[in-house]
């Protein structure tokens, strides 16, 4: 979904309260939460979001579903990774 320029854009807030990492190491954790929050920030800047689509709303969990290997082959993908799983579900 391509932002539309005709459509002003709305302020988006989002709080991430913990980050689950199973099977990342503890050392790569920061990496992972640095390149999620950049390629979030880019995806949304870019592609928005509906209008309404957060309005009120709240997810307890979002799933990061079925990686490929490609997408684990570095923290910095694995944060791009799980920024597109989460934007698809925000986007819905």
């Amino acid at each position: 979904m391509k932002h539309d320029p005709q459509r002003p854009r709305a302020d988006v807030e989002l709080h991430i309260d913990s980050l689950v990492l199973e099977g990342v190491p503890q050392a790569h954790h920061h990496r992972v939460a640095a390149s999620l929050q950049a390629e979030l920030a880019q995806l949304v800047e870019r592609d928005g979001l509906e209008p309404g689509a957060m309005s009120g709303r709240q997810l307890d969990t979002v799933n990061g579903g079925h990686l490929p290997a490609s997408a684990r082959e570095t923290p910095e993908r694995l944060g791009a990774a799980l920024a597109r799983a989460i934007h698809r579900e925000l986007s819905r």
